[in-house]
């Protein structure tokens, strides 16, 4: 699942881009958790945690979309940053601080869906990507790169990292749906498995970092058919 912002301060234009990442979802079957704004200062105020992609207007009221991103890059140099504007002039100035691209109004879904894809791609091949997990002392992040599997057993979810297992209050579904679009597969109804860290799969078992786990044959199939994928890049 990929966070995404909208800041737009025109109701009618808020509502397009919403039902056009809807379309989106459907067509390439991801999920998005989607925040909106009226104003970048409404941005700053409440800015969202591990945002993925920020598609942003630049004429605003309260405060422009420049002067918004260049506040938030003081504090967050990774999420991607696409200009949303009828005012091509401006937009060019989006590239000083590190703007992927810009849309112009009024916004096509060609035009958007070609950004999108463009910044998921970015996302994928992101090694620093971070889910984030709450616990009774805070929330805390942990690199998608370091996840080896995760588990699920009497109603507990755990994540197995190289150095720790972290037992975690989110649901194995969840978790999968955070994880939509990156290199993970369900090879069982108890485990998610991070397919960088295969050892070896071998009948109904793979080994994960050097731990036995087992495919459901229900499964088997689509499993061996991924992991092929992957292998072949």
């Amino acid at each position: 699942m990929y966070h995404i912002a909208i800041v737009e301060d025109a109701a009618f234009e808020q509502k397009q881009m919403l039902d056009l990442l809807h379309r989106y979802e459907k067509e390439k079957e991801t999920a998005f958790r989607i925040d909106v704004f009226s104003d970048g200062a409404d941005l700053i105020r409440d800015y969202p945690q591990d945002l993925d992609i920020l598609l942003m207007d630049i004429v605003m009221e309260k405060m422009d979309g420049l002067k918004a991103a260049r506040l938030i890059r003081r504090q967050d140099e990774r999420v991607i940053l696409i200009f949303v504007t009828n005012m091509i002039q401006y937009a060019i100035q989006g590239y000083s601080v590190d703007a992927m691209d810009f849309l112009v109004k009024p916004i096509s879904y060609t035009g958007l869906k070609t950004r999108l894809n463009r910044a998921i791609l970015r996302l994928e091949k992101n090694p620093c990507r971070h889910i984030k997990i709450r616990d009774p002392d805070g929330v805390y992040p942990i690199p998608v790169s370091s996840i080896c599997y995760l588990e699920t057993y009497d109603h507990k979810t755990v994540i197995h990292t190289k150095e720790q297992a972290i037992q975690v209050n989110a649901s194995m579904r969840s978790l999968e749906q955070e994880l939509s679009g990156l290199p993970f597969f369900r090879c069982h109804a108890s485990f998610l498995v991070n397919l960088s860290y295969i050892d070896k799969i071998q009948g109904n078992d793979v080994w994960v970092d050097g731990k036995r786990l087992f495919i459901s044959r229900y499964r088997r199939k689509e499993f061996l058919e991924v992991w092929a994928a992957y292998l072949g890049g």
